[in-house]
């Protein structure tokens, strides 16, 4: 398993972590998935939402986040092949308190939200 790791910004995967650009402010990360289909999953997620997220036909995440640890955000970009504009869905996400792993599955590649800052 793959990791990385920047300030409070904790990554694992299973597959490829590559660096697509990276400067002394930004750093963007791309993950080619070996499945077509993402399951997003949070590990506290609220009662409300009832399993996960699916993002069908996804071939790339790019994650997008600033080096400075007063700001613990990044933006999560799911594509349908490497350009930036084939995204299927855009969000912002938190990473002051969450680890993310990225695995495969049978038929499907799971993104895992852990709280508390554990990977599993």
């Amino acid at each position: 398993m793959k990791s990385f790791i920047l300030n409070k910004f904790k990554l694992k995967s299973h597959m490829d972590i590559r660096i697509l650009r990276e400067d002394e402010n930004d750093v963007d990360i791309i993950i080619p998935l070996e499945k077509s289909v993402l399951n997003l999953t949070f590990e506290n997620a609220p009662k409300s939402l009832r399993g996960r997220i699916q993002f069908t036909d996804a071939k790339n995440i790019i994650l997008r986040f600033c080096k400075s640890e007063e700001y613990q955000a990044c933006t999560v970009h799911v594509l349908k092949s490497i350009d930036l504009f084939s995204a299927v869905a855009n969000f912002e996400l938190d990473y002051s308190n969450i680890s993310i792993n990225i695995s495969n599955s049978i038929g499907s590649t799971e993104m895992v939200l852990y709280s508390n800052e554990v990977v599993k």
